[in-house]
Order: structure tokens, then C-alpha cells, then sequence
């Protein structure tokens, strides 16, 4: 086994051009001492305090249904699909198993995780900070390039027989078609489209996916769309103080940038949703409901909420054209008529200071009177 894992290490380090600067531990475990070590870090990271906020708002635009517990989807989703993982932390190599026989996906696997120890040692996992768009942007760009060059590595090593082996991924690692959309598409997005736009942009060339690490892609449209100009980053939105506009008691409970994929997949509102197959369990989703979202100019968005309950969605977009705002404004009316809230979606609706190109301004509420409050605290009767 040594002399497998050791093999696997040097091979990897060859196809991705990148030499280890230090070893890194390797602890061979159970699928449930792998997920309790993973779930007690995650319990007490800020991701859980991000995910926890994020799934309110997906609740509030419909994405969620009420009372949908993301926090427990999130847990059972990692209880089912833990192979193996590299604690940036630790700096510790994990896979799942005992260590005395190691399959080609176990290989595949290893090499996977030794790209991430590559990745940390000469570039660094500076994403402490990053949340929503651009968290979802820098995971696409770390699991892209350990998936290419895993990739890479088990079609050199294994062969053609060998590689054949890794299409028997295990049952519980395919994402669960009875996720809601949003959770199916965030759980692929990583490695199903990382691995797209570093491809995209590798042809044969390491040093090509090296520059990117120096200057990381910040928006989930710049993954989606590699053949754009990289220069092309959106708008920064800047919200005014809106708990202070609204009034007393209120607060600001959670801002985020929501990006084209995610609004994609509101736009989608359930319609022309493509789940993987069995020849093909990551397969692009197919979303034709959903191209109201390619004109992504930039957004922000604000959940506020009171003490004793209320609560309101102040969301603001920007588009590249005026045409791209108009569907988008069109597709958004027909994505939430059945929400059981109070919306109201403008058009050239800018709440900024910044003179928005072709703005579209999405308030959501409980109810009329609250949405009539809201629009008139914000933009006026």
C-alpha cells in the first residue's frame, strides 16, 4: 500500500507540475469518524452560520420550502458522501478506509486530496472571507483543478480497464435528485462546472491554471462562462443603510450576492430541471427556463428582520443591456407570482448611489401592507 500511495503522490505531482514542499500525514478512517470529524469543525465554522442565513433567504424567494432545515440537509448530504478530505488545518490528508488494500478509486481519490495539499502549499486557501457568489467562484476553482488533475493522473495510471473502475462511484456519493434544486446545484457546481472552466482554460498547460490562482475568479458567472473576457468581473453593489430607512427595530440579519447560477435556478422555478443520469450522475443540468440569468450584471441582497417577527427582502440587480434587465424582470415576476409573500419587481428600480446600469429592484414582504411600507421607505409613494 505504501508503494501505491507513494507512486500516486509522484504521479500527481508530475501531471500537475507542482512538487510538494513538505509531506503531509496520511490517516486511513470509517465513513462515520470521517463525517463526526468533519461535522464537529463545520458546526462551529462561520459556513454554518453562513448556510443558516442563506437558507432563510432561499426560503423567502422560494427556493426553499418553509421550514426546510438546511443545516440537517447539509449534514446528511456529508454523512453519505465522504470519500476523503484535506484539513487545510491539520495540514492532514483523510480517506475513508482501512489502508490495507487500495482500489483505482481509492488511487483517484488520494490523488484528488494531494492536489488540494499542492494547491495550499504553493498558493493557499485564502477563502476565510469569502461567502455567497464568490465563495461558490473559489470552490469551483479549487475542486476544478484537483478533479482535472486527478483526472488526469487515473487516465495515465490505471489505464483504460482501470479508469473504467471509477465509474462505479459509490451509490451515496451521486447527488440526491430529492434535494431542492438550489442544494443539488450548489452541491455539483464545484466540480461539475470547476472542472469545465479549468479545462476550459488549461489546454495541456498547468501554468495556465497557476496564473488563475494568482488572480482567482470572484462571481459564479465567470465559471460558467470561461470563453468571456476574465477582465469582465460584476458590479460591486453597495445597499444604503435600509434597517435605518425602514425605521426602528429593524436590523439587517444577512447580505449576500445571490450570482448568475443561483438565479438560474430561481428563474428555473422548478421547470426543465435535468438530473444526472446513470451514465452521466454529474451531468450539466439542463435549465432552458432559466437564460433570464446570462445577462448578470451584479447583485446584492439584504434580509431584514424585526424583533417581534416582520421581515423583508430588499434585492438589488444590475444587467449588461437593457434588454437582458427587461427579461430578467419578466422571468423574476413569473419565477415568484406564487410565492406565498408580497412581491414587487422594478424595473430601472436603483436604490444606490451609484447610478446603476439597467437596474431591477426585487422587494419581497409578508404581506401588502408591508410591501407598500417597503417600497415607500425606500424608493417613495
Amino acid at each position: 500500500v505504501q508503494d501505491q500511495v507513494t507512486d500516486t503522490i509522484d504521479r500527481t505531482e508530475d501531471r500537475r507540475g507542482l512538487s510538494a514542499t513538505a509531506d503531509v500525514p496520511i490517516r486511513y478512517t470509517t465513513t462515520s469518524e470521517a463525517f463526526d470529524d468533519l461535522l464537529d469543525e463545520w458546526r462551529t465554522s462561520d459556513d454554518a452560520t453562513h448556510a443558516a442565513a442563506e437558507g432563510l433567504v432561499y426560503q423567502r424567494l422560494g427556493l426553499l420550502p418553509p421550514g426546510f432545515d438546511i443545516l440537517e440537509s447539509m449534514e446528511d448530504a456529508t454523512r453519505s458522501g465522504v470519500l476523503g478530505y484535506y484539513d487545510p488545518e491539520a495540514k492532514r490528508v483523510t480517506i475513508v478506509g482501512d489502508g490495507d488494500e487500495l482500489s483505482g478509486f481509492d488511487l483517484f481519490v488520494l490523488s484528488h486530496e494531494h492536489v488540494h495539499v499542492l494547491q495550499d502549499q504553493h498558493f493557499g486557501f485564502d477563502d476565510e472571507d469569502l461567502v455567497g457568489d464568490e465563495a461558490l467562484a473559489f470552490d469551483a476553482l479549487v475542486e476544478g483543478d484537483a478533479t482535472l488533475a486527478s483526472a488526469v493522473f487515473a487516465v495515465k495510471r490505471l489505464g483504460a480497464a482501470g479508469f473504467a473502475e471509477l465509474d462505479e462511484i459509490p451509490v451515496d456519493v451521486v447527488p440526491d435528485e430529492a434535494l431542492p434544486a438550489i442544494l443539488y446545484r450548489e452541491g455539483e457546481f464545484a466540480y461539475v462546472d470547476g472542472s469545465a472552466f479549468v479545462f476550459a482554460n488549461w489546454d495541456g498547460d498547468w501554468s495556465a491554471i497557476d496564473r488563475l490562482w494568482a488572480d482567482p475568479p470572484i462571481s459564479t458567472e465567470q465559471i460558467m462562462h470561461p470563453e468571456r473576457d476574465p477582465a469582465d468581473v460584476p458590479v460591486g453593489i453597495e445597499l444604503p443603510a435600509i434597517a435605518e430607512l425602514l425605521g426602528p427595530g429593524w436590523s439587517t440579519a444577512h447580505e449576500m450576492v445571490l450570482g448568475e447560477m443561483r438565479i438560474e435556478v430561481l428563474l428555473a422555478d422548478g421547470r426543465d430541471w435535468g438530473y444526472g443520469d446513470e451514465d452521466q450522475p454529474f451531468a450539466f443540468p439542463e435549465l432552458p427556463a432559466a437564460r433570464g440569468a446570462e445577462g448578470w450584471g451584479g447583485d446584492r441582497l439584504a434580509h431584514l428582520v424585526t424583533t417581534d417577527g416582520d421581515w423583508a427582502v430588499v434585492w438589488q440587480t444590475a444587467w449588461d443591456t437593457a434588454r437582458d434587465a427587461g427579461e430578467f424582470a419578466r422571468m423574476a415576476g413569473s419565477a415568484t407570482w406564487d410565492l406565498p409573500y408580497e412581491v414587487a419587481v422594478i424595473e430601472a428600480g436603483d436604490i444606490t448611489e451609484d447610478d446603476l446600469d439597467h437596474p431591477v429592484l426585487v422587494l419581497i414582504a409578508p404581506g401588502p401592507s408591508q410591501l407598500f411600507g417597503l417600497q415607500r421607505s425606500l424608493i417613495g409613494p
